[in-house]
């Protein structure tokens, strides 16, 4: 490859270098020239005086010929025609890269000046967008410009670090898209986010506003008082129910002074007490500082109105009809054949033989249960009794001998030894 012995630029083929101007010679050419040039003086017409040899010589010519110029006319002639001769503008574009023209005096000629298409692509010369640090900066700040100009440039000419900076600028890209969409994402969220915080804003001012109206309306009315309750009792009235603060089954109504009326719970009994058989008792129910009277009426009779009130009925009423005696108030009279233990909550239970077969002996037991509070003696095996108590239906037990039977069932208020 010839190159320009100024600059370096690639001038294979060229006459002049095509981008300092500096003109090419080398020994062939010049001898050319001078050839050239002395045909030249002889007055031939060779077109081979391009070189600067046969421009110096055209100049030579030119001399002699306006310094005969002033003896003869027609050696003036002549000097013109031979600056119209078509050899001296090459050779004067050699130097000066243009030709005066006949008719067109010194207007230049470019057509010798053309560069070589491959000429400096890779010096540095070249527009910054094709620079390497241009590319390396780029893809820190923006990757898919350095993308573009690395794939429509190919730099870097290497063909492994453009491959590096090609795979490192579509990852970038990639991320820079990504985060974009994120932050697209995000700022949606924020201002719904936003939107519902202004809105929760919006509903909490509301529900100030409707709270600070209520609160202006309990100003300006003060809360009821109580003015009165009553009230009544809907628990047990058997005898030792106990009636306190604690009793179920009072429910205490007031009254307030705007005229509304509910239900009242901080009440208390100021004379508590148990209930007695057949009694009436006058209860003080108090809420703060209002109070009425309760009064109940314990239904248990006295153990001599219970006894008075039984019927005497035989094994064989009471075992057909069972279910017919059931709560009514009954009485038997028999022998203990067994007792069985309870404990404090069950009481204890006998099976008592209430059938007499003279002579003493009794047949066709009962199952007596009676309660540790109302059993007030203790009882035994062989013990003549009288029971008094409500019919129970019928009661299943297994012998001694391991046989299952079934007997009417009694449940005791009270059982007296004979």
């Amino acid at each position: 490859m010839k190159t320009c012995p100024k600059c370096g630029a690639n001038v294979e083929g060229l006459r002049f270098c095509g981008n300092c101007g500096y003109p090419l010679t080398n020994s062939e050419e010049s001898n050319r020239t001078v050839q050239g040039s002395d045909t030249h003086s002889d007055g031939s017409n060779s077109p081979s005086n391009s070189t600067a040899s046969g421009v110096h010589a055209a100049h030579g010519a030119d001399n002699n010929a306006q310094a005969d110029a002033s003896k003869s006319p027609k050696a003036h002639q002549y000097n013109q025609s031979d600056h119209t001769t078509p050899s001296i503008y090459p050779a004067q574009s050699v130097l000066t890269g243009r030709t005066d023209r006949p008719g067109q005096p010194g207007k230049p000629n470019y057509q010798n000046q053309t560069t070589a298409p491959n000429q400096n692509n890779h010096s540095g010369k070249d527009p910054f967008y094709k620079q390497t640090w241009f590319l390396v900066l780029m893809l820190f700040l923006f990757p898919p410009l350095s993308l573009i100009c690395a794939v429509k440039y190919k730099r870097p000419t290497d063909k492994f670090g453009r491959t590096i900076i090609v795979v490192l600028d579509i990852i970038l890209t990639i991320t820079m898209i990504s985060s974009f969409i994120g932050l697209a994402g995000s700022s949606k969220g924020s201002h719904n986010s936003t939107q519902q915080s202004t809105t929760s804003e919006q509903s909490a001012s509301q529900s100030d506003n409707s709270q600070s109206k209520e609160s202006a309306k309990e100003e300006k009315a003060p809360d009821p008082t109580l003015t009165s309750i009553s009230a009544t009792y809907k628990g047990s009235t058997a005898a030792g129910t106990k009636i306190d603060s604690k009793a179920s089954g009072i429910v205490v109504k007031g009254t307030y002074s705007d005229g509304s009326s509910k239900t009242v719970y901080d009440w208390s009994v100021s004379n508590p007490a148990s209930l007695e058989a057949e009694q009436t008792q006058n209860f003080v129910i108090t809420s703060g500082s209002v109070s009425c009277p309760l009064s109940i009426t314990c239904t248990t009779l006295t153990p001599a109105d219970f006894k008075a009130s039984c019927e005497s009925v035989d094994y064989a009423s009471l075992a057909r009809n069972a279910s017919s005696y059931k709560d009514k108030p009954i009485a038997v009279t028999g022998k203990v054949m067994q007792v069985i233990s309870g404990s404090s909550s069950t009481g204890t239970a006998y099976l008592v033989e209430i059938t007499p077969d003279g002579y003493g002996y009794y047949s066709d037991p009962v199952y007596v249960q009676i309660s540790s509070a109302q059993s007030q003696q203790t009882i035994l095996e062989k013990d003549i009794v009288d029971v008094y108590g409500t019919g129970a239906g019928m009661f299943s037990y297994t012998t001694a001998l391991n046989v299952s039977k079934s007997v009417p069932a009694i449940t005791a208020s009270y059982i007296d030894i004979e």
